[in-house]
């Protein structure tokens, strides 16, 4: 989000960071407990306030509180969390989103970019550097 810049952040009632409006508005956070094997219907309960739209123009939407699907994962790892205008997505990976194996599309994944390529980070894990394991 380019107008909006999270100020408070609790998932499933546990404090995580604030995200700038510059930032590519997502945000990572530690310490929430995920199951060591994924189930259906897992949710995380995210509440969120605004800190203010750009050059506080506008007063700020008012805190907001969703339930948001967790994606399969392999196994329980960092819980990332992508804000949107209208949605927002959680993944669950040890891999930055700069990773080429971030398991995000590339249109989600906007304004970030991936460093380097997946056949790239394949040819440098298959010689015993990095990973892909994401």
């Amino acid at each position: 989000m380019k107008d909006l810049s999270i100020a408070g952040l609790y998932v499933d009632g546990v404090m995580g960071p604030n995200a700038s409006a510059d930032g590519g508005g997502g945000a990572e956070t530690c310490c929430i407990l995920l199951p060591n094997i994924w189930r259906p219907g897992l949710t995380a309960k995210i509440w969120w306030e605004y800190d203010g739209m750009i050059a506080d123009l506008i007063p700020p939407p008012p805190p907001a509180e969703i339930s948001v699907p967790i994606p399969e994962y392999k196994t329980p790892d960092k819980l990332q969390i992508h804000f949107y205008k209208d949605r927002i997505k959680i993944v669950v990976s040890p891999c930055s989103p700069y990773h080429p194996f971030y398991p995000m599309s590339k249109e989600d994944l906007a304004p970030w970019e991936a460093s380097g390529t997946k056949q790239s980070m394949a040819e440098t894990a298959r010689r015993g550097g990095g990973t892909i394991d994401c």
